[in-house]
């Protein structure tokens, strides 16, 4: 994935997150199936992701407080600034997966609410559950996977 996709979807899964679930704390999710726990890593690795390209030398969770609520308030506002900007440009990449699916697989449900949580979790450094590289080898093993069998995951459950 390139690193300006990966990063907008970054930022529009916590946008939607923050929308969603209305907090920024870690907190522990129940993955019931394959593209609950897809979900999930892509998130955990998104936001592991945005904090080793922005937060990483930053030793308080402010930062990501700020950053997470100017992602809500870019995501619902009409400004024009810098931040508007950017979480509108992640909010529409969202958008378009909530519609076209997890990581545009049409076969794989966007579930935000996972994703975000899992974003939420990989900016917080939460430890429980998955870690970071966990959801990297994961992801990337099950996509690999699918892309040799060329099968579909079932697309079951809702899109939160």
């Amino acid at each position: 994935m390139k690193k300006q996709n990966f990063l907008t979807l970054v930022i529009i899964a916590t946008t939607l997150l923050f929308a969603a679930c209305g907090g920024t704390g870690a907190k522990n999710v129940t993955l019931k199936t394959q593209a609950d726990s897809l979900n999930y890593a892509l998130g955990v690795i998104n936001g592991e992701g945005i904090k080793a390209s922005h937060f990483q030398t930053d030793s308080t969770s402010e930062s990501i407080s700020a950053f997470l609520k100017a992602m809500d308030e870019a995501f619902n506002s009409k400004s024009d600034d810098y931040i508007y900007e950017y979480g509108k440009n992640i909010g529409k990449m969202l958008r378009q997966q909530k519609k076209d699916g997890l990581d545009f697989d049409s076969t794989v449900v966007f579930k935000e609410r996972l994703m975000l949580q899992g974003l939420v979790n990989g900016l917080n450094d939460f430890q429980e559950g998955i870690r970071p590289e966990e959801a990297q080898v994961y992801y990337q093993h099950t996509k690999q996977r699918r892309i040799e069998r060329k099968v579909p995951l079932p697309n079951t459950g809702n899109s939160k």
